[in-house]
Formats: C-alpha cells, sequence, structure tokens
C-alpha cells in the first residue's frame, strides 16, 4: 500500500506553496528593500493562482496562505515588539504573531472567496485587471478602517520610491 499524491494533489501543493512564496516576497517591495516592481509580480501570481483555481476552498486558502507570507513576514516588528519590548517569552510572541497574521489573513482569504463564488462568470482578463484591483482597494480600505485599523503594508506604500510615488499612496 503506497500513498503517493496524484497529480493533482500535487499541482494544488504547488499553487498553495506559491501563494505562501508569492505573499512572502510582496514586503520585499517596502522599505527599506524598495523592489517596488515585486508588488505587481506578487499581486499577479495571487490573481492567476485565484482565477486559475476552482470556486470554494481552494480560492480561501490561496488567500489565506497569501496573506500568512504577507503578514508573516512584512510584519516580524510585531514579534520583536512583543518578545524585546514586551518582555514574553519567544513561543508566546510567536504565537500572537502568528495568530495576529493570521487574522489579517482573513481579509486576503475573503477576497478570493468572494471574488470567485460571485464574479467567476467574468473573463480571465476582466478578473485580473477590473475586478482583483477593485476588491484590493476595498478590501485595504475596510482593513485600514475596521476596528481603528492598521494601516500598515498597504500597496501603495510600496511605490514610494517608484515612477508611480504620486499616484498610488
Amino acid at each position: 500500500f503506497k500513498l503517493t499524491p496524484n497529480h493533482e494533489t500535487r499541482s494544488i501543493m504547488k499553487k498553495y506553496i506559491a501563494s505562501l512564496l508569492g505573499g512572502a516576497i510582496l514586503p520585499l517591495a517596502f522599505s527599506p528593500f524598495n523592489l517596488y516592481s515585486l508588488a505587481f509580480i506578487s499581486s499577479a501570481v495571487l490573481c492567476y493562482l485565484w482565477t486559475s483555481s476552482p470556486v470554494g476552498k481552494h480560492t480561501f486558502l490561496l488567500g489565506m496562505l497569501y496573506g500568512l507570507g504577507f503578514f508573516g513576514v512584512g510584519m516580524s516588528w510585531v514579534y520583536v515588539s512583543i518578545h524585546q519590548f514586551g518582555n514574553a517569552e519567544s513561543w508566546l510572541a510567536i504565537l500572537i504573531t502568528f495568530l495576529f497574521a493570521s487574522i489579517l489573513s482573513l481579509f486576503h482569504a475573503t477576497q478570493g472567496y468572494l471574488s470567485k463564488r460571485y464574479f467567476s462568470n467574468l473573463s480571465e482578463i476582466q478578473q485580473c485587471l477590473i475586478l482583483f484591483p477593485l476588491f484590493w482597494v476595498i478590501w485595504e480600505l475596510i482593513r485600514a478602517h475596521i476596528f481603528t485599523g492598521f494601516p500598515w503594508l498597504l500597496l501603495g506604500y510600496s511605490q514610494n520610491t517608484s515612477p508611480l510615488h504620486g499616484l498610488l499612496p
């Protein structure tokens, strides 16, 4: 009896890994790295993964993993703040940071799920060029204002050193 994953399982796992890595590279678009083109590459990866996935749990999980990569790397300062300045144990600081990143990842997860659930009848071009940016801005607006907001890591701020610096923030 052999437990070998079939082609479909491997394909889904590759998408999950790509989503996690796509989110993890996005913080490099912000200061101090200022690799602003990664903002476009990273979000394009997520858009492709969502449009090429079936409706349901896959788009939700892809968004969740993307958000975990994005906020996990981009909010490493939360761990430092809790551990070094709050004098919390390492395991507790890791847990709090992970829970915080998980909560914020729900924004990407619901964005993916709802856009695929209700707008999958649109063409891939319409989804990527109209729906994806529109939903991204709406979800960032909600994230920046709900429960007093979390205005860090808003995508427009990654363009502060780019030729688009006057348009996107």
